[in-house]
Protein backbone atom coordinates (compact mmCIF):
# COMPACT_ATOMS: atom_id res chain seq x y z
CA UNK A 1 0.00 0.00 0.00
CA UNK A 2 1.64 3.21 0.98
CA UNK A 3 1.69 6.88 0.05
CA UNK A 4 -0.04 8.42 -3.02
CA UNK A 5 0.28 12.15 -3.03
CA UNK A 6 -2.56 14.13 -2.81
CA UNK A 7 -4.54 11.49 -0.69
CA UNK A 8 -4.80 11.54 2.94
CA UNK A 9 -2.78 9.49 5.97
CA UNK A 10 -4.76 6.98 7.69
CA UNK A 11 -6.34 2.75 6.58
CA UNK A 12 -9.17 5.32 4.33
CA UNK A 13 -7.18 7.94 3.13
CA UNK A 14 -9.45 10.33 5.49
CA UNK A 15 -6.13 12.11 7.39
CA UNK A 16 -4.38 15.19 6.20
CA UNK A 17 -2.51 15.16 3.34
CA UNK A 18 -0.15 17.84 3.94
CA UNK A 19 1.77 18.61 6.96
CA UNK A 20 1.24 21.10 9.08
CA UNK A 21 2.13 24.76 8.81
CA UNK A 22 2.70 27.22 11.45
CA UNK A 23 2.65 31.15 10.98
CA UNK A 24 4.91 32.72 13.27
CA UNK A 25 3.05 35.26 15.70
CA UNK A 26 6.24 36.99 17.48
CA UNK A 27 9.00 35.69 19.81
CA UNK A 28 8.48 32.33 20.10
CA UNK A 29 4.27 32.44 19.50
CA UNK A 30 2.59 30.63 16.50
CA UNK A 31 -0.32 29.72 14.97
CA UNK A 32 -1.11 26.40 13.81
CA UNK A 33 -2.76 26.99 10.06
CA UNK A 34 -4.23 24.02 9.22
CA UNK A 35 -4.89 22.31 5.51
CA UNK A 36 -8.37 22.89 5.27
CA UNK A 37 -7.84 26.71 6.14
CA UNK A 38 -4.58 26.83 3.60
CA UNK A 39 -6.58 25.65 1.17
CA UNK A 40 -9.39 27.68 1.25
CA UNK A 41 -7.36 30.57 1.13
CA UNK A 42 -5.45 29.39 -1.82
CA UNK A 43 -8.89 29.17 -4.00
CA UNK A 44 -10.14 32.66 -2.56
CA UNK A 45 -12.69 31.23 0.51
CA UNK A 46 -12.54 32.79 3.54
CA UNK A 47 -12.73 30.13 6.68
CA UNK A 48 -13.21 32.59 9.24
CA UNK A 49 -16.43 33.08 7.52
CA UNK A 50 -17.58 30.11 5.63
CA UNK A 51 -20.69 28.46 6.61
CA UNK A 52 -21.30 24.68 7.29
CA UNK A 53 -18.82 21.92 7.98
CA UNK A 54 -16.78 20.58 5.47
CA UNK A 55 -16.47 17.11 4.46
CA UNK A 56 -14.66 14.77 1.64
CA UNK A 57 -17.99 14.13 0.16
CA UNK A 58 -19.56 17.35 -2.52
CA UNK A 59 -23.00 17.25 -3.09
CA UNK A 60 -23.88 18.96 -6.35
CA UNK A 61 -27.32 19.54 -7.50
CA UNK A 62 -28.98 20.95 -10.61
CA UNK A 63 -26.94 19.35 -12.91
CA UNK A 64 -29.19 17.06 -14.53
CA UNK A 65 -33.46 16.88 -14.57
CA UNK A 66 -34.78 13.58 -14.38
CA UNK A 67 -35.55 13.95 -18.25
CA UNK A 68 -32.00 14.39 -19.05
CA UNK A 69 -29.67 11.82 -17.34
CA UNK A 70 -27.52 10.57 -19.78
CA UNK A 71 -26.64 6.88 -19.93
CA UNK A 72 -23.32 7.58 -19.86
CA UNK A 73 -23.69 9.78 -16.91
CA UNK A 74 -20.21 8.70 -15.22
CA UNK A 75 -18.10 9.48 -18.06
CA UNK A 76 -19.48 12.59 -19.01
CA UNK A 77 -18.78 13.71 -15.13
CA UNK A 78 -15.83 11.82 -13.96
CA UNK A 79 -13.03 13.40 -16.01
CA UNK A 80 -14.43 17.22 -15.37
CA UNK A 81 -14.42 16.11 -11.30
CA UNK A 82 -11.02 14.10 -11.44
CA UNK A 83 -9.51 17.36 -11.78
CA UNK A 84 -9.40 18.11 -8.34
CA UNK A 85 -8.35 14.50 -6.71
CA UNK A 86 -9.12 11.09 -7.16
CA UNK A 87 -12.66 10.23 -6.42
CA UNK A 88 -12.91 7.15 -4.62
CA UNK A 89 -17.10 6.95 -5.25
CA UNK A 90 -19.17 9.09 -7.79
CA UNK A 91 -23.11 8.43 -7.19
CA UNK A 92 -26.22 9.77 -9.00
CA UNK A 93 -29.27 9.53 -6.78
CA UNK A 94 -32.92 9.89 -8.26
CA UNK A 95 -35.93 11.62 -6.44
CA UNK A 96 -38.69 11.95 -8.48
CA UNK A 97 -40.69 12.57 -5.24
CA UNK A 98 -38.59 15.79 -4.14
CA UNK A 99 -40.08 19.05 -3.27
CA UNK A 100 -37.30 21.14 -4.58
CA UNK A 101 -36.80 20.49 -8.35
CA UNK A 102 -32.67 20.99 -7.73
CA UNK A 103 -33.26 17.67 -5.20
CA UNK A 104 -34.39 15.45 -7.77
CA UNK A 105 -31.18 14.52 -9.18
CA UNK A 106 -28.39 14.75 -6.80
CA UNK A 107 -24.41 13.79 -7.73
CA UNK A 108 -22.26 12.77 -4.78
CA UNK A 109 -18.31 13.07 -4.99
CA UNK A 110 -16.53 10.87 -2.65
CA UNK A 111 -12.75 13.12 -2.34
CA UNK A 112 -10.06 11.22 -0.70
CA UNK A 113 -9.29 14.33 1.46
CA UNK A 114 -11.44 17.68 2.19
CA UNK A 115 -8.56 19.54 0.49
CA UNK A 116 -9.76 18.19 -2.95
CA UNK A 117 -13.51 18.66 -2.07
CA UNK A 118 -12.71 22.22 -1.25
CA UNK A 119 -10.89 23.15 -4.77
CA UNK A 120 -13.91 20.73 -6.31
CA UNK A 121 -16.44 23.35 -4.43
CA UNK A 122 -14.88 26.46 -4.94
CA UNK A 123 -14.37 25.67 -8.94
CA UNK A 124 -17.81 24.49 -9.41
CA UNK A 125 -20.37 26.13 -7.08
CA UNK A 126 -22.42 28.50 -9.73
CA UNK A 127 -20.80 27.50 -12.46
CA UNK A 128 -22.82 26.60 -15.61
CA UNK A 129 -23.18 23.03 -16.60
CA UNK A 130 -26.02 22.07 -19.21
CA UNK A 131 -27.67 25.70 -18.84
CA UNK A 132 -27.44 25.79 -15.53
CA UNK A 133 -25.81 26.92 -12.18
CA UNK A 134 -24.32 23.89 -10.36
CA UNK A 135 -25.33 24.19 -6.73
CA UNK A 136 -22.69 22.73 -4.71
CA UNK A 137 -22.48 21.73 -1.08
CA UNK A 138 -20.38 19.37 1.14
CA UNK A 139 -22.65 16.56 2.62
CA UNK A 140 -22.15 14.90 6.13
CA UNK A 141 -19.50 11.93 5.27
CA UNK A 142 -21.71 9.64 8.26
CA UNK A 143 -24.68 10.08 5.98
CA UNK A 144 -23.07 9.66 2.84
CA UNK A 145 -21.63 6.06 4.09
CA UNK A 146 -24.86 4.77 5.85
CA UNK A 147 -26.34 5.37 2.17
CA UNK A 148 -29.06 8.62 3.34
CA UNK A 149 -28.96 10.42 -0.12
CA UNK A 150 -31.48 12.68 0.93
CA UNK A 151 -31.50 15.26 3.79
CA UNK A 152 -33.52 18.08 2.79
CA UNK A 153 -31.06 20.30 5.34
CA UNK A 154 -28.31 20.48 2.76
Amino acid sequence: MGYTFGSGLGKHGQGMSSALKIEKKGGQAGKIIHETDEVMREVGLNPETFQGPITNILLLRNIYTLDDIPEDYDNELRPELSRYGVIKKLILHRDPDAEDFFDQVRIFVDYPNKAAAIRAYADLNNRFFNARSIRATFYPTDRFMLGHYYDPSY
